[in-house]
């Protein structure tokens, strides 16, 4: 099934500002409120069911030309129709 991008937006900003957006959407989820994604012209909404599937990912990126590596986390929510997983994540 083919991939509709709905919202995208990347920037360089600091660990607090993206805190700040990280609370903002656990209150929103924890709410089972609506959330809105804004920037300049373009907007998305979803509200995410009351178990989403959850997914960690942290990868290292190493360039072949020069060696230097580049690593990066996602943090990801889908709506995964047929229950999640049993194993939980622990954050220590």
């Amino acid at each position: 099934m083919p991939e509709e991008l709905l919202f995208k937006k990347e920037e360089r900003i600091t660990s607090r500002e993206v805190s700040q957006y990280l609370k903002q959407i656990a209150s929103k989820l924890e709410s089972e409120k609506e959330i809105t994604f804004k920037s300049g012209e373009q907007s998305a909404t979803i509200k995410a069911p009351l178990k989403p599937e959850f997914e960690v990912k942290i990868e290292r990126e190493t360039s072949i030309s020069n060696g230097k590596s580049n690593l990066s986390l996602e943090i990801g929510l889908g709506w995964d129709e047929n229950g999640g997983k049993d194993s939980r994540l622990e954050v220590e």
